[in-house]
């Protein structure tokens, strides 16, 4: 299982998927942050009255944001394992011994 020579389009590649990479670990955590905010900041500070009433009505759009971001998310993931198998076939052309 020689490595194969790598070219610049096989460093495009790995680069891409990098990007991919990077780009999912962002969105995750903005994903998380987002129903984070909506699931327990803003109950808890409408319940000790530093909120009002009507800052619940934000939680469905925060919901619907952390939603959009998610699938944001999942669709980066899936370039990265798609980048990253390309990358991978083109340095270990042969996988067997």
């Amino acid at each position: 299982m020689d490595p194969a020579y790598i070219t610049s389009a096989t460093w495009q590649t790995i680069f891409a998927a990098a990007a991919s990479g990077f780009r999912f670990a962002g969105l995750v955590i903005l994903a998380a942050l987002t129903f984070l905010v909506a699931h327990a900041l803003i109950p808890s500070l409408v319940f000790t009255h530093h909120l009002s009433v009507h800052a619940h009505a934000t939680r469905r759009y925060l919901y619907a944001v952390a939603l959009v971001i998610s699938v944001l998310a999942i669709t980066q993931l899936a370039q990265f394992i798609g980048s990253a198998i390309i990358a991978i076939r083109e340095i270990y052309p042969r996988w067997t011994i």
